[in-house]
């Protein structure tokens, strides 16, 4: 077993190898929207980069693109592709489109020779499932869209767009075919290359990047042996977050967006003049006890105390249970301007739940690279003229000041207060997480600002049909025929569901109305679902399942104003 690091050119055209092969076990092409915009962002930013060092006469950094791993196929002038195939197969559209806009001759022979065998096969054999799209695109004009719903298709027309877009794609070319990189292990048959997944480290666990960031650190430590015991007591708690958060943190001193790719590399440039051992040990705290620590136990962690009010505990909860943490880069930064116990005030963490609820919602990609072209060149603690004197009240208008801009940028990101209203008016049940926090909250309020802890979702009109829910719901036609899509859009609806005590064994779920809320006002009388059926204006119809989604939509957007 070998690994080297080769560019994009050698990693596609080896001497060694005359075809590429996707064994037909492995699944299809499966990447997303997200996964394709995120690597051609990476890939544009890095080619300007390349033209910047160009431009000053230096020699250009290499893009590394991640390992891939390669088995001989024995008497054969082949590999397997068994893992890195959905990479290969990207770089593989993308390289043919690209040929089809070559002006460059030299170029054009130099890709062709990449994605072709003596000129004519294609080198790389993609599974069954996907050849025909696979076809389509080397055999397409680059003014020609894949037509199917396919996610090799779907992938092919976001990059001949991209391509398309390029002003100078000889010059792109270049860039891509050699100076990305890939690491390549090339693995003489399955055994070896079983070996390699079961562990590298000889326990039967896989190194991550944090292993090889740790073995920098503590091998160039600025505090001596410390670094060692630091990163036992500050990284290792962090278990599988420990990549995610050495990421934010090189983003935050870099002051620059950093893919996990080029962690290692930044960190080595970095480390130990831009981050110390310090830093490393500092900021871990504070991403520890944002992300990880229980709510309640947070305070305990400051000697001089801290208190955190009701409503910023349920703006922290709502980001945790979003899990969107493109922000975190902006949490040292805030940190390190007005101290720890600042990212834990209301009005700090109301304003980051407002906008990630609002983004969740619209289903909108997490903004790791904006946060940080948003906020890096920007200093929180400048002084301005007419600051106070007084060193209390300087640092409240400096965190004023860093408020008011961070919420007018995240105000110009987030869908606006119509927008938001209404996406939540027209909120459902299924694959929709943010839509049960604002019920949640929701009920929180109904019920005096209580905090819920755990909570299940009733459908008051029921998910399974009955001919008398059927004619409440107005979705049987005058044939006697059932429109059950709208009869599932409506009982899926934010107006038809209600957040109620986990423990309640519910005996009546498509019962008739009046037996339900004779049973909801006895076994759940301070729930909501217990006031809406004792209103005698409710008989639990379509107007108002409606007319409780705009309530909630309404209350939602004054809860999570912005």
């Amino acid at each position: 077993m070998k690994a080297d690091a080769l560019s994009l050119a050698a990693t596609l055209n080896s001497s060694e190898v005359d075809v590429y092969t996707i064994p037909q076990y492995q699944r299809p092409y499966t990447w997303s929207t997200e996964n394709y915009e995120v690597l051609w962002e990476d890939l544009t930013d890095a080619y300007a980069d390349y033209l910047k060092a160009l431009a000053e006469n230096r020699t250009p950094d290499y893009y590394f693109l991640g390992p891939v791993v390669f088995v001989k196929n024995s008497g054969k002038r082949s590999f397997d592709i068994i893992d890195g195939q959905q990479r290969t197969t990207t770089f593989h559209i993308i390289l043919w489109y690209l040929h089809k806009r070559l002006t460059d001759e030299t170029e054009q022979a130099r890709i062709h020779n990449i994605l072709t065998f003596l000129g004519k096969e294609s080198k790389l054999k993609v599974s069954a499932k996907d050849a025909a799209t696979y076809l389509k695109i080397r055999e397409s004009k680059i003014t020609d869209p894949i037509e199917g719903n396919s996610r090799m298709g779907e992938s092919a027309n976001y990059f001949r767009i991209r391509v398309n877009e390029l002003e100078n794609p000889d010059s792109f070319s270049a860039f891509l075919r050699e100076y990305t990189q890939f690491i390549v292990i090339v693995a003489d048959d399955y055994g070896k290359a079983w070996d390699l997944f079961i562990g590298l480290n000889g326990k039967g666990e896989p190194l991550n990047p944090t292993d090889l960031v740790k073995a920098y650190v503590c091998g160039r430590s600025d505090i001596g042996e410390q670094a060692g015991q630091i990163w036992e007591e500050k990284i290792l708690p962090l278990k599988g977050d420990s990549t995610a958060y050495l990421l934010f943190l090189a983003r935050y001193k870099a002051k620059k967006f950093v893919t996990e790719n080029a962690l290692f590399k930044e960190i080595t440039k970095l480390y130990p003049t831009t981050i110390t051992t310090l830093d490393i040990a500092d900021n871990s705290e504070i991403f520890h006890w944002f992300w990880h620590v229980d709510i309640d136990s947070i305070p305990k962690h400051f000697s001089d105390g801290l208190t955190i009010t009701s409503d910023a505990r349920k703006a922290l909860r709502v980001l945790r249970d979003l899990g969107r943490r493109d922000f975190s880069s902006l949490l040292f930064q805030y940190a390190a301007s007005f101290g720890k116990k600042a990212i834990f005030e209301e009005a700090f963490l109301r304003m980051l739940a407002a906008y990630q609820i609002r983004m969740a919602i619209s289903r909108k990609r997490s903004r790791e690279r904006k946060f940080v072209g948003w906020f890096s060149g920007v200093d929180f603690s400048k002084p301005e003229e007419g600051d106070s004197e007084n060193e209390t009240e300087v640092l409240k208008q400096r965190k004023q000041r860093a408020n008011a801009l961070i919420a007018r940028t995240l105000r110009a990101d987030a869908p606006d207060d119509a927008t938001f209203e209404t996406l939540v008016k027209i909120a459902g049940y299924h694959g929709n997480y943010p839509a049960r926090i604002i019920l949640r909250h929701h009920e929180e309020g109904e019920r005096g600002n209580r905090s819920i802890l755990d909570y299940q979702l009733e459908h008051l009109m029921p998910q399974t049909g009955t001919d008398f829910w059927y004619a409440e719901a107005g979705v049987v036609d005058d044939a006697g025929e059932i429109d059950t899509d709208a009869y599932n859009a409506l009982v899926n609806n934010i107006g038809n569901l209600f957040v109620i005590d986990p423990t309640t064994n519910n005996e009546v779920k498509n019962f008739e109305y009046s037996v339900k809320k004779s049973f909801y006002q006895e076994h759940l009388k301070d729930w909501s679902i217990a006031r809406i059926t004792a209103d005698p204006k409710n008989d639990w119809k379509k107007p108002d399942i409606e007319a409780r989604a705009e309530k909630i939509a309404e209350w939602a957007k004054q809860y999570w104003a912005l």
